[in-house]
């Protein structure tokens, strides 16, 4: 996997197992980036929805992606404690610009 390099700044865009974009992250600081590894951070991050409506991110988090596995983690630390939401996807991949995901399901696991 091509890798965002660390200190850089991504959008990671999250599509639909259908193909159709589902979810823009616009600002997401890169901490590790490597060929297998990429490890993203970002708070107060402006998220762009297909349907047109946009929010902000309410807290801190760190995301996680790893070119072999087929799931992305999501630490969120909320004022009530630390969240670990994981979401099963296909293979991603960096295209010089976005970090694409393209997601399996709609079921998602938060702990």
């Amino acid at each position: 996997m091509t890798a965002p390099s660390a200190g850089s700044t991504i959008q990671i865009h999250s599509y639909k197992h259908n193909g159709s974009l589902h979810r823009v992250w616009e600002n997401t600081l890169v901490l590790k980036g490597t060929e297998m590894v990429v490890i993203g951070a970002n708070d107060k991050t402006q998220v762009n929805e297909s349907n047109g409506r946009s929010w902000i991110t309410r807290e801190p988090a760190i995301c996680y992606f790893h070119a072999e596995y087929w799931f992305k983690c999501f630490l969120h630390a909320a004022n009530d404690g630390i969240y670990y939401i994981v979401y099963q996807l296909t293979l991603c991949f960096y295209d010089g610009r976005a970090f694409k995901i393209i997601s399996i399901n709609d079921l998602d696991v938060k702990v």
